[in-house]
């Protein structure tokens, strides 16, 4: 029933959000459209000072538009403001990042594999910046450095890129984008209540009493809105954002989100020089999304063909060159990965549509009788030299299966077949980061078909996770040998056949990190070690 309400509080306010930002959006872009194409007005205007007019066809009729002064002490009967659309904007938009954010536990708030920030502390940090930009933007624009126009607008640009960084380096990618236009939402909505509004409140008193309006507030209020309108567009990016996990899940997403707002920007500059070509505009447009498209490339052509001849060479069965073991001195190496620290508590997540229902507890320390589950260990060092038995044929297939990785760890050769399947009704994003930091981004929405990938050399660990769903994560470790495995709920390990040598012994845990051992193991010997982690 939790999951539910909830589901039915953030399809409500995301509809409102929706509804008032395109009433918002729409009159900003229709009035901004009107300013820019008054022509020379042919009539009197009753009398007032004209300083425009423009005529429209639209719907079976013609519209005639004009923008006049008032004559002081003189006010129309009726006067339409566009405010509300702003504040309700603004309104929904905070209900809804704190039902899909904040709630339900918070766990779309953070990313193991980015910082580990507490699910409390990035929530305070995303609330933060959202007041802190908004002060540190209007105090620059209320002060002497504003009048230099382009300075201010330089350090502006400055504090966005900033904050642009900030959040990236601290909360998950779908969060930081997500702040990042709530940060700027904040700014435009206030602009349009602190700054905009009392504005056009002084014109009218000014109008009504037979005086001249501040010529300082209408300057303002005219920057401010200048300022909403470039913000617009790339702010509407970042609202339909989460649809794209390939921008928000990149290595590199805060550079691909700055380059997508100066983008944006840069569109709305051609929006405002109507009849003309801003060349500087477009080429800043073109420039943006050439380096987007750049940064946000896969992997190149020579490094696929390397992948795909390490898969065609595990495939067709060859064995890696060297001396071959005689079975008559092989050994055996045995031993156990232990805990013995406080066992974290496991992380609550209220489970939506498409991956189960209720709440769920995500630990990634699972201890019985003191012995560790999903511990990868592995030989790290000692077989070079030795002829070892070719990669499997057969895939190893990691399920996308109620929001988790199942299995959640893994071992694989290199060069043999990963599969990923999703089992879920939903869409999935598989992000892969190796120990190189080379980033493979496959988005997979429901019922897609599998998709495969291949690592050509060993390393421990690469790193799967959902950009969608930021709990979601899953391990591989890559051995160029058959000795390595995933402890179970016994925490114990065995490596047979090993010929004679010495050898340095790795087990890793996602929230420990990596511990060797050493061993000399003698002609058909037997040999035995035990990990132990303490959860420091």
């Amino acid at each position: 029933m939790e999951g539910l309400v909830m589901e039915w509080l953030e399809l409500f306010f995301r509809w409102l959000h929706v509804i008032t930002g395109i009433a918002w959006i729409g009159s900003s872009f229709y009035f901004n459209w009107l300013d820019l194409r008054l022509e020379p007005a042919t009539t009197s205007g009753d009398g007032k000072q004209v300083d425009g007019e423009l005529w429209m066809v639209h719907s079976g009729g013609f519209y005639q538009v004009v923008k006049q002064q008032l004559v002081p002490s003189q006010m129309p009967q009726t006067l339409h403001w566009f405010k509300w659309e702003a504040a309700f904007t603004w309104i929904s938009g905070v209900f809804l990042l704190g039902v899909v954010y904040y709630m339900g536990g918070g766990v779309l708030m953070t990313d193991p594999t980015v910082s580990d920030l507490s699910t409390s502390e990035a929530i305070g940090l995303g609330v933060g910046t959202m007041v802190a930009v908004w002060f540190l933007y209007d105090m620059l624009w209320i002060s002497p450095i504003a009048r230099a126009g382009v300075v201010a607008e330089i350090i502006s640009g400055i504090l966005l890129v900033g904050v642009v960084i900030l959040l990236t380096k601290f909360l998950s990618g779908r969060a930081a984008f997500l702040h990042v236009g709530a940060a700027m939402g904040t700014c435009m909505a206030l602009n349009v209540w602190v700054r905009i509004l009392p504005a056009q409140r002084s014109l009218i008193r000014a109008t009504e009493a037979g005086g001249i309006p501040d010529a300082t507030l209408a300057r303002r209020a005219k920057e401010r809105s200048r300022h909403n309108n470039y913000m617009t567009l790339p702010v509407v990016f970042i609202m339909l954002s989460n649809h794209f996990p390939g921008t928000y899940g990149h290595a590199d997403n805060g550079l691909v989100l700055i380059l997508l707002m100066v983008a944006g920007a840069s569109v709305r500059h051609l929006f405002n020089t109507p009849g003309r070509l801003s060349r500087l505009a477009v080429g800043v447009a073109v420039s943006a999304i050439a380096a987007f498209l750049w940064v946000s490339a896969g992997l190149g052509e020579g490094e696929e063909a390397e992948e795909a001849a390490a898969g065609a060479a595990a495939v067709a069965g060859e064995e890696a060159a060297g001396k071959p073991i005689d079975p008559a001195t092989v050994g055996t190496i045995r031993g156990v990965v232990q805990w013995a620290g406080e066992i974290p508590p496991p992380r609550d997540v209220l489970l939506k549509s498409g991956c189960g229902e209720g709440r769920t507890s995500m630990q990634s320390v699972n201890v019985k009788d003191g012995r560790l589950r999903d511990a990868f260990v592995w030989v790290k060092d000692g077989l070079d030299g030795w002829a070892v038995e070719a990669a499997p044929e057969g895939p190893v297939v990691i399920d996308q299966h109620h929001c988790l990785y199942v299995p959640r760890v893994s071992g694989v050769r290199a060069g043999q077949e990963v599969r990923f399947l999703n089992s879920d009704p939903i869409m999935h994003n598989v992000n892969i980061r190796t120990v190189k930091k080379r980033n493979y981004n496959m988005n997979m929405s429901a019922g897609a078909k599998p998709k495969s990938k291949r690592f050509r050399k060993a390393q421990a660990m690469v790193t799967a996770r959902c950009d969608v769903h930021p709990w979601m994560s899953g391990f591989i470790g890559v051995a160029d040998h058959p000795f390595f495995q995933v402890t179970g709920d016994d925490g114990t390990f065995s490596f047979e056949g090993l010929p004679p040598g010495d050898y340095v012994i790795e087990a890793w845990h996602e929230s420990q990190g990596s511990v060797t051992r050493s061993l000399t193991l003698t002609p058909g010997g037997r040999g035995a070690m035990a990990f132990e982690f303490t959860g420091k």
